[in-house]
């Protein structure tokens, strides 16, 4: 630490000053306080507090006064006949204690100096007859480790090879009270494996994003476990990344539905997604989450068909997925070669375990929609074979609930469930 006056102290004044101020201290033929008077600097006086911590190497001396020629400036961190010190921490900075109605410095249980959230500058200056109380803040010495959870796979990040239960790196905390967790910074990029979450327990049921600096020394470090996927995964955690995945359903890729919401479910908040004619060549793993609240709406549409996810090709696929309170609607410009509810067409696709939940279809049209022309409402959820429950009894594991039908304003199917 650097005291700075506007007069040069000298090198055996700051030693007196770090000890004890008691009357045998002597500088030369005259005493400490002679000193200071003769230099204007007996009223200027600056409480220092360890809390802690201990002043120039000596392990019993936690607070320290040191005094000052009247607008001199008080401390820079770079001087190194003022020192603090505390095993397993880092010194942080000095800031201003607590006072009381009287003006005395509020210490806690352990005399340490309640500090307040005022920093000492560090071009800070001392008014002649001004006393102040300054405390040193620590940062415990412990970092952060984040281990490698995998379903016994190991990943590749740049040259280097992890296997399952390996660390991947060490972070510091710093000087704040908390440290938010970023997948770019304190995971890493893997060549053929792709970030999850991080969590607090190695069994990964705990997901986490912050985690709370100790603020004692430990002897271990925190530990906190970054689980990862097997292949190339673009991760869907919330309704932006819901909308990206229908948007580029024909372009092909795999998607992870991912969430830390406790009922498992991403809120789209009425979010609107285009119906599709293309094809439907995605791999989506829902992992049980629910996707809640969407509206599929296209306006003045001819030819098609049309449906929420288009036309699946033999590539699609679809595991563990529930779409609820679901909003589809269409104005139709000229005659339709088909329009569904939930999809149309079936080549070879592998859906498993897609579930419908409170989910309509409102069409505006004068034109001719062929698979529910005179008001057939025998095929209108799936598509692909004569009828709905035929496509229900070939798929089996897809079930709709409460859904509706509505033409031009007319009901023709109400809470329908297959």
């Amino acid at each position: 630490m650097k005291i700075k006056t506007r007069i040069k102290l000298s090198i055996l004044l700051i030693v007196c000053m770090a000890v004890a101020l008691i009357a045998g201290c002597s500088m030369g033929e005259g005493t400490l306080s002679d000193y200071l008077k003769e230099n204007g600097a007996e009223n200027q006086c600056v409480t220092y507090y360890g809390n802690g911590g201990t002043f120039n190497e000596n392990n019993t001396k936690t607070v320290m006064d040191v005094y000052y020629k009247p607008d001199s400036y008080i401390v820079s961190t770079q001087q190194k006949k003022f020192s603090v010190n505390r095993s397993l921490y880092d010194f942080d900075a000095w800031y201003y204690g607590q006072l009381d109605g009287e003006g005395n410095p509020v210490l806690d249980k352990n005399g340490h100096l309640v500090l307040t959230s005022k920093k000492l500058g560090e071009k800070e200056k001392i008014a002649a007859g001004e006393h102040k109380y300054v405390g040193a803040k620590w940062n415990a010495k412990v970092a952060l480790d984040v281990y490698l959870v995998t379903d016994g796979f190991n990943i590749t990040s740049g040259e280097t090879v992890y296997k399952n239960g390996d660390l991947l790196k060490t972070v510091n905390f710093g000087s704040d009270s908390s440290y938010g967790l970023s997948e770019k910074t304190d995971a890493v990029a893997a060549k053929d494996a792709t970030f999850l979450s991080f969590y607090s327990d190695k069994e990964c049921t705990k997901p986490i994003t912050n985690v709370k600096k100790p603020v004692e020394a430990d002897a271990e470090n925190v530990k906190v476990y970054a689980k990862y996927l097997e292949g190339k995964w673009t991760v869907v955690r919330n309704s932006t990344n819901v909308v990206t995945m229908f948007n580029n359903s024909s372009n092909g890729g795999n998607y992870y539905l991912f969430t830390t919401n406790a009922n498992n479910e991403i809120d789209c908040g009425g979010r609107s997604i285009a119906l599709s004619s293309y094809n439907f060549n995605i791999n989506i793993e829902g992992n049980g989450v629910t996707l809640r609240n969407i509206k599929f709406k296209s306006e003045g549409i001819s030819g098609g068909p049309y449906s929420i996810f288009g036309k699946f090709t033999a590539g699609a696929r679809i595991r563990d997925l529930t779409l609820k309170d679901v909003e589809v609607s269409a104005t139709v410009k000229s005659d339709l070669n088909g329009l569904y509810l939930v999809m149309h067409g079936n080549d070879g696709a592998d859906i498993s375990g897609l579930k419908l939940e409170n989910i309509s279809l409102s069409v505006t049209t004068g034109s001719l929609i062929l698979n529910i022309q005179n008001e057939n409402t025998d095929n209108w959820l799936f598509g692909g074979y004569d009828t709905d429950d035929k496509y229900i009894a070939e798929k089996g594991d897809i079930s709709v609930s409460n859904a509706s039908l509505k033409i031009n304003g007319k009901d023709l199917a109400v809470n329908i469930s297959k």
